[in-house]
């Protein structure tokens, strides 16, 4: 537990979870899945303990294979912030200066 302020000066106490590093393995949007989501991976996992299906989910995404997985489809009243993907050095972020 521990204590955090929120906007308006008002002390609220708070639990803190570590889960990560996690990186963004798959983003599922309506147009494409059917509805909007976000697959996130944490925890390393040796290859040899990898289906081949999962190696390739993997491998398309970038990353090393990972132990956990989790897919969050509620970000109405949420705040997610994940660092930069793999995926993101394929992405330009700024506009190219042509």
């Amino acid at each position: 537990m521990t204590n955090i302020y929120v906007e308006s000066g008002k002390n609220m106490a708070c639990t803190v979870i570590q889960a990560g590093p996690c990186v963004v393995t798959q983003i599922l949007t309506k147009e494409r899945d059917g509805y909007d989501a976000i697959q996130l991976a944490f925890d390393d996992l040796d290859e040899r303990k990898v289906n081949k299906p999962m190696r390739g989910h993997f491998a398309k995404a970038g990353i090393t294979p990972k132990r956990i997985m989790a897919e969050f489809t509620r970000f109405e009243a949420c705040l997610l912030y994940t660092s930069p993907s793999p995926r993101d050095r394929t992405r330009s972020r700024m506009p190219s200066s042509a």
